[in-house]
């Protein structure tokens, strides 16, 4: 296995996302420097309600796009939190 260089981004952001309906998903982009399509991206959001999942992907350089889809059958509305994205590339 060949061992190489491996870049890794981390931010922070505290974001206030709207009520999410029942099978919708709400996309929020955030600002990470040096983040490039074709990296990987990875979100946590510590206190995220149930039924709420949150993915990344980086969309454009230096854009992620924070997704935050409901699975549940009801509405939720999220209280605003800190989402941490880290950005990696081998």
């Amino acid at each position: 296995m060949e061992t190489g260089k491996r870049l890794i981004l981390h931010t922070e952001a505290d974001l206030v996302i709207a009520s999410v309906a029942a099978g919708a998903e709400i996309d929020t982009a955030i600002t990470v420097v040096g983040a490039e399509p074709g990296h990987v991206a990875m979100v946590s959001a510590p206190s995220l309600e149930g039924g709420l999942i949150a993915s990344a992907f980086v969309s454009d350089v230096d854009e992620v796009t924070i997704r935050v889809s409901n699975v549940s059958a009801g509405g939720v509305d999220p209280a605003d939190q800190d989402f941490i994205v880290a950005v990696t590339q081998d």
